[in-house]
């Protein structure tokens, strides 16, 4: 049997939900988030003061997770 991180097959989407589940099972706080990744490409060709269009291609997921009162929770 292969491992999926082995294969590398799934979205960021899956992955983000079952590294919380796993991380929420060993009792280490954590919580999903959704947003879009605009890429370093897209801001570069990006013109001043024209909106930026992004859609699902730019949808990512990932887990985060507490880290103590003084660092939050932004972890990916």
């Amino acid at each position: 049997m292969e491992l999926p991180l082995t294969a590398a097959e799934g979205t960021s989407f899956q992955y983000a939900t079952v590294a919380v589940m796993t991380l929420r099972y060993f009792g280490i706080p954590a919580r999903y988030a959704e947003g879009y990744v605009i890429s370093e490409e897209m801001a570069a060709d990006a013109q001043a003061d024209e909106p930026l269009t992004v859609d699902s291609r730019c949808a990512r997921a990932w887990a985060e997770v507490y880290q103590g009162r003084d660092r939050g929770y932004p972890w990916s």
